[in-house]
């Protein structure tokens, strides 16, 4: 399964592999992300308990916008 997110981005891998390798609770929400402005290799998924996850731009793709 491919999780969803705002502006038509989608993770290739399932959320819960990007919970489990940043150790990451499942009960976390996502508020938010923010690109790595040093090394451009990715972003960081901000949750609402205050962990935050990195992820490589490996693990998404964009889709075209729904109309």
């Amino acid at each position: 399964m491919v999780d969803d997110f705002d502006r038509c981005i989608r993770f290739l891998e399932p959320h819960a592999t990007i919970r489990k390798a940043n150790k990451i609770s499942s009960k976390a929400v996502v508020t938010s992300a923010e690109l790595d402005e040093e090394l451009r290799h990715g972003f960081f998924v901000h949750y609402d308990n205050g962990q935050v996850a990195e992820v490589s731009w490996s693990f998404i793709r964009e889709l075209p916008p729904k109309k």
